[in-house]
């Protein structure tokens, strides 16, 4: 529990129990590196956080990282990076502007800045990237083949409002008959979709 401004190299180390950081006050990083163990825990970031630089998030199978609340950085030169085969939940409009990777596993994205104001890229052997009802300005590319998923929240319009790079990429979408997807930013480089 935060309530002070407080320094830190790493959080959590290799965690094996679910966990929440939270207080009035903000944490402060080094750089945002999350080890979690695959033990089904849920880990909840629900204090103002500051970055000096990027980081890597490598969610364990059947875990969970919530970051709940808004993520600055003073340095938007390195990339946060999300691997591991487990969920990291993005819950806050975010001000940080490093690019963010997404290696592995599920990301969900509940809001219009959760992932800042950075590149985004999508790899394909992320499984799922999952977006609920959001409008996001960032340029997104896909890399690495098949990218088997952007999945969308029943109900929900999704826009994407930077340019959306395929890179000759297949992109498999699923969108319930109740939402809606927009690429105003465009395809410019072919694919498939």
């Amino acid at each position: 529990d935060f309530s002070t401004h407080q320094e830190y190299s790493s959080v959590l180390g290799t965690a094996e129990a679910s966990a929440t950081l939270s207080g009035n006050g903000c944490l402060y990083l080094s750089a945002m590196d999350v080890v979690t163990a695959g033990t089904g825990c849920e880990y909840v970031f629900a204090v103002q956080t500051m970055l000096r630089c990027g980081g890597t998030i490598d969610v364990g199978a059947g875990d969970t990282v919530r970051l709940t609340e808004r993520i600055e950085s003073t340095d938007s030169s390195l990339p946060i990076v999300k691997t591991g085969p487990g969920t990291l939940s993005l819950e806050s409009d975010n001000a940080f502007a490093n690019p963010v990777i997404v290696s592995n596993g599920v990301v969900e994205v509940w809001k219009d800045k959760s992932f800042g104001f950075g590149a985004v890229q999508l790899c394909g052997s992320a499984s799922t990237n999952v977006f609920r009802g959001v409008e996001i300005d960032n340029a997104v590319s896909f890399v690495g083949g098949t990218i088997n998923g952007l999945s969308l929240s029943e109900g929900t319009t999704n826009v994407f409002n930077g340019v959306v790079k395929l890179n000759k990429n297949r992109l498999n979408l699923k969108v319930p008959a109740s939402s809606k997807v927009v690429f105003n930013g465009g395809l410019p480089d072919g694919g498939d979709c």
